[in-house]
């Protein structure tokens, strides 16, 4: 099973243990005698852990560590114990084949750090690592751990997964206190997230909660599958029992509901589900904390921050006027039509400039600023804010802006480009552009024919584009020469989700569909399977908490809210199909953005699953050596509200 290899053990007769990783197993560790917080800082990772290889009888001499391999159940055990007493972080380093490493092979056979879990003592744990080619891993902790460490690279802002560590201790700067001398995991090739908790039940010898829809209305009944060997399901002082493999539930209390299987009075692996009252309720709450506290915490951008306005103005337009809310958004559209050049300086990314700008920007540009994704978040602002308020201005400065945004960055074959991060990024599925522009053209089909066909080609070009493009997925960052080509979450999400807005709102277009719906497939691997409210049917996205939450990433942001972007994907392929399937999905994307909201209405902007994060690295920002919370300590106003403006135009409608 073992070779001495290079100085090194290699699994030399195990195809699938060469195939996962992409270096070898190793000894993850740090010593007793050592700071970890007075370390010199490294971007992206709070501290670096020790590595030690195995020699050729799976033993490594400095931490007195003994490697076993076995293979079983189908699968491989990996188990190691040590004899030292001086080990204070000890666990295994897992060289996963994370997707985008060089020499990696293929990136659909390369993996993402999916779906992790674990329970609500801590006592369950395990990892969904998704493949695009389908053959997924699915790791189980079968011993106590204290939890997972992600390693994120340095690249290009902690855009890459670099490796993965199980650890039975953390460092003794995180506090737990453990003094565990041996690990042992199971790795498993699945076909699907099913099978993998199959496996689950399996090694952990309790049954497993599972479900299809994550939240609903308070009081509502709700179904769950159990697998593996139950008597009843326990939630919030209820037991309801388990009939072939599955119960119903009833939704108690209002947020969490937690449900848990039991077979024998022994407790399994269990469930979150969300419950609130009315989503109308949740959404005027939502609306009702939107402060300036939160705001301030931000850097005030026009895309993420600002998307409260273009909620609170839906809400208006779909239930009703609101003298507080009006006062907000007069505020904040004042600053975008500033037009005193000194104060459009203080406001830049917010204000669209109506006079070319000091470095050579056009007018109608906003200030200072090439992500155009602020300018087309003002768009929608401003649209919105006419139809509400009827002020002649807002549609103005509407029209203006869409238009040196084609002027200066639609290239002939239909794409967006922009100089930001390098010349002539390809910016086309940066936050979707594809939206404000199809809104444009439909809102002045009727009232400016001329206005509405300019639009109308637009979108068509850029539509063109998207599907020309095929299965090249760039994104608004740089290239690095360290990792391969990003695939990101994002740009897979928006250019399925532009393709199919296009095709609904536009001109229906089947090669379109069908090249969206083949994204959506390939973009599976980026949809998040833990049972968990906040998680379920989430996108992967882990570097936004460089700026977000506690701005102490990288870290994996589950709901985060660029996820709605997949959600309302999923909403218009049921809507080109029928299939309801694809509303199903929609529907619980939305929910798991829904689920951060708590009870007085406050929002996060992410939900973090990670138990170390990735360490701060922003000015003023100090590392924080703890297991971090779920949520951050700052609630947020501003991006947590994307949501809502696209539910309005989906599953709200």
């Amino acid at each position: 099973m073992l070779q001495w290899k290079n100085n090194r053990v290699v699994f030399a007769d195990n195809r699938f243990l060469n195939a996962v990783m992409v270096d070898d197993v190793c000894v993850s560790y740090t010593l007793k005698t050592e700071d970890i917080t007075k370390q010199k800082k490294v971007e992206c990772t709070p501290y670096v852990s020790r590595k030690e290889y195995f020699d050729e009888r799976g033993y490594a001499p400095k931490t007195k560590t003994c490697l076993t391999v076995k293979e079983e159940r189908g699968g491989v055990e990996l188990s190691i114990e040590t004899d030292s007493d001086e080990l204070s972080e000890f666990g295994l380093y897992l060289p996963f084949n994370f997707i985008s490493k060089l020499n990696g092979g293929d990136w659909r056979d390369q993996f993402l750090f999916n779906s992790p879990y674990a329970s609500k003592d801590n006592r369950y744990v395990y990892s969904y690592f998704s493949a695009i080619n389908g053959r997924n891993v699915m790791m189980i902790a079968n011993s106590p751990v204290d939890g997972w460490k992600m390693d994120y690279s340095p690249y290009v802002g902690g855009h890459f997964f670099d490796n993965f560590k199980l650890l039975a201790n953390f460092d003794r700067a995180y506090g737990t206190n453990s003094a565990r001398k041996g690990l042992k995991l199971w790795l498993f090739e699945v076909a699907n997230f099913t099978e993998g908790l199959k496996k689950a039940a399996e090694v952990f010898g309790v049954p497993v909660a599972y479900y299809e829809k994550n939240a609903g209305k308070l009081g509502e009944e709700m179904e769950i599958f159990v697998i593996g060997e139950a008597d009843a399901v326990i939630g919030n002082g209820k037991t309801y029992p388990v009939k072939n493999g599955k119960t119903t539930v009833t939704l108690d209390v209002l947020g969490d509901n937690i449900f848990t299987p039991v077979c024998n009075g022994k407790e399994g692996l269990d469930c979150t589900m969300y419950a609130f009252t009315s989503l109308k309720e949740l959404y005027k709450a939502s609306m009702d904390t939107v402060c300036e506290e939160d705001l301030r915490a931000t850097d005030g951008n026009l895309c993420e921050h600002q998307c409260w306005a273009s909620a609170m103005l839906r809400y208006m337009l779909k239930y009703g006027g609101n003298a507080e809310y009006e006062g907000k958004l007069k505020g904040l559209l004042n600053i975008i039509t500033e037009t005193d050049e000194e104060k459009a300086k203080i406001y830049h990314d917010i204000t669209i400039f109506n006079r070319p700008q000091e470095n050579g920007l056009p007018a109608w540009h906003i200030y200072g600023s090439r992500r155009i994704q602020e300018q087309f978040f003002g768009i929608t602002i401003l649209l919105d804010a006419y139809q509400y308020f009827g002020e002649e201005l807002y549609l103005q400065y509407a029209v203006h802006a869409l238009d040196t945004l084609i002027e200066h960055y639609q290239t002939e074959g239909g794409g967006f480009v922009t100089a930001h991060g390098g010349e002539g990024n390809d910016y086309s599925t940066v936050c979707c552009l594809m939206i404000p522009i199809v809104d444009m053209a439909n809102y002045f089909k009727d009232k400016n024919p001329a206005l509405a066909e300019k639009y109308r080609v637009s979108a068509a070009k850029l539509a063109y584009h998207l599907n020309a493009r095929g299965y090249s997925f760039p994104t608004e960052t740089e290239y690095t020469e360290e990792a391969g080509e990003e695939h990101e979450d994002g740009s897979i999400s928006c250019t399925a989700l532009a393709l199919l807005y296009y095709s609904a709102n536009i001109e229906r277009n089947q090669t379109y569909i069908d090249t969206a719906l083949e994204i959506l497939q390939i973009h599976e691997a980026w949809v998040v399977k833990t049972p968990i409210a906040q998680m379920y049917r989430s996108s992967l996205r882990w570097w936004e908490t460089r700026w977000e939450g506690d701005k102490d990433g990288p870290a994996l942001c589950m709901g985060h809210a660029w996820s709605i972007w997949r959600a309302e994907a999923d909403y218009w392929a049921y809507v080109a199909t029928g299939d309801e399937a694809w509303l199903q999905k929609a529907t619980c994307g939305f929910y798991g953005n829904f689920a951060k909201i708590n009870q007085k209405g406050e929002s996060y902007s992410i939900y973090q699953a990670d138990y170390i994060t990735g360490g701060g690295f922003l000015p003023g920002v100090v590392t924080k050596y703890e297991i971090v919370p779920k949520y951050p300590r700052q609630t947020d106003s501003g991006l947590s509200r994307y949501v809502w403006i696209r539910a309005a135009d989906t599953i709200l409608r």
